[in-house]
C-alpha cells in the first residue's frame, strides 16, 4: 500500500536542513580562519596583499589609461568644435580684411590718380580743381564725361579739362555739384590750336572716329607727321599751351591729331580754370592830379617870366 507524503509550506526536507547547516558551518569556519592568518601576518600573507595591491594597481592603471584616452577624445572632439568655430571666424574675418584691403588699394589708387593730376606742370591759370569722372555719355555722335565737381568748387564754361597726359576736353555745363565736359573727339567741339615750331594755327575738329581733324589750315603750309598740338588761346576759347596731341597724316584724307589724352581710361580730369584778360577796350587809366600844397595859389594861366 502506498502512502502519500506531504511538504507544509515553509518546511524542509532533512537533506535540506543539513546542506544548511553544513553550508553555515563551512563559511563560519572559513571565516574564522581568514580572521586567525589575517591577524597572525604572516609572511606568505604579506606576499598575498602585495601581490592583490600588484594586481590592483595595474588594473587601476590600465582603467586610468582608459579613461586618460577617452577624457582625450572627448577633448579632441570638443577642440575641433572650436577649431571650426574658430575656423568659420577667421574666414570671414579674412574676407572683411581682404574686402578692406581692395577698397584701400582702390583709394590709393585713385590718391595717385589726384596726385599725378595735380602735379602736371602746364601753362599757369588761375586755379586746379582735381574732379573725379562719375559718368561716360558717349554716344554714336556725342563725346561727353561727367565730373563731380560744378559750380559749388567754383567751375565755370569754358574751363579746360585735363589727364596727366594731356587736354581733354573743356566744360560746356555746369551744375550745383557737378559739370559735363565735352571731349575733343565731340562732332561739336572746335578749339583753335597751334601746331609744331613753325606755329601754324588751325582749327581742331572732332569726329566720331576717335581722330579729330586739323582744319582750315592755311594755303601753302605743309604739315609734318608727328608736330606737336597745343592750344593756341586764340578767342579766349582755352588757356594758351595746353599739350593736345601730335599731327597724325592720313594720306589723300585730311590730317588728324593723335591725342594725347585717352578719353576712354580717364577716370580723374584735373579742371583749370583761367580768365580772358581783354584790356583793350577798357580806357587807360587816369592819372591823379597831385594835391596843391595848403597857402599857396597856382593861376590857371601863369604868365610867361620875363628875361
Amino acid at each position: 500500500m502506498t502512502h502519500a507524503t506531504y511538504k507544509r509550506q515553509g518546511w524542509k526536507t532533512p537533506i535540506e536542513l543539513r546542506a544548511h547547516r553544513g553550508g553555515l558551518i563551512a563559511f563560519g569556519s572559513l571565516a574564522l580562519v581568514l580572521l586567525l592568518v589575517g591577524r597572525a601576518e604572516l609572511p606568505f600573507m604579506d606576499r598575498v596583499r602585495m601581490t592583490a595591491a600588484d594586481l590592483s594597481s595595474d588594473l587601476l592603471e590600465a582603467g586610468s589609461s582608459v579613461a586618460d584616452a577617452i577624457s582625450g577624445a572627448l577633448d579632441y572632439v570638443s577642440n575641433a568644435a572650436d577649431l571650426h568655430d574658430e575656423n568659420v571666424r577667421l574666414r570671414a574675418e579674412n574676407a572683411e580684411l581682404l574686402n578692406w584691403r581692395a577698397k584701400a588699394l582702390e583709394q590709393e589708387r585713385q590718391i595717385k590718380a589726384y596726385e599725378s593730376v595735380l602735379e602736371i606742370l602746364y601753362t599757369p591759370v588761375e586755379g586746379v580743381t582735381a574732379a573725379s569722372v562719375i559718368a561716360d555719355t558717349a554716344g554714336p555722335f556725342s563725346r561727353a564725361l561727367i565730373v563731380n565737381a560744378g559750380a559749388n568748387r567754383g567751375v565755370k564754361e569754358g574751363d579746360a579739362a585735363l589727364d596727366r597726359f594731356g587736354l581733354v576736353g573743356r566744360v560746356v555745363k555746369v551744375g550745383a555739384r557737378s559739370s559735363r565736359v565735352l571731349l575733343l573727339t565731340d562732332s561739336a567741339s572746335h578749339i583753335p590750336v597751334v601746331i609744331g615750331d613753325a606755329g601754324v594755327r588751325a582749327i581742331l575738329s572732332g569726329d566720331s572716329d576717335g581722330l579729330p581733324e586739323i582744319r582750315f589750315i592755311p594755303p601753302g603750309t605743309t604739315l609734318t607727321e608727328g608736330a606737336a598740338i597745343v592750344t593756341s588761346g586764340d578767342g579766349g576759347v582755352l588757356p594758351p599751351g595746353l599739350p593736345v596731341g601730335v599731327v597724325h597724316l592720313r594720306g589723300t584724307e585730311a590730317p588728324a591729331a593723335a591725342l594725347y589724352a585717352d578719353a576712354g581710361r580717364v577716370e580723374v580730369v584735373a579742371i583749370k580754370r583761367f580768365s580772358v584778360v581783354n584790356d583793350v577796350d577798357a580806357p587807360p587809366p587816369v592819372a591823379e592830379t597831385p594835391a596843391a600844397p595848403e597857402g599857396e595859389t597856382i593861376a590857371a594861366n601863369p604868365a610867361p617870366a620875363r628875361r
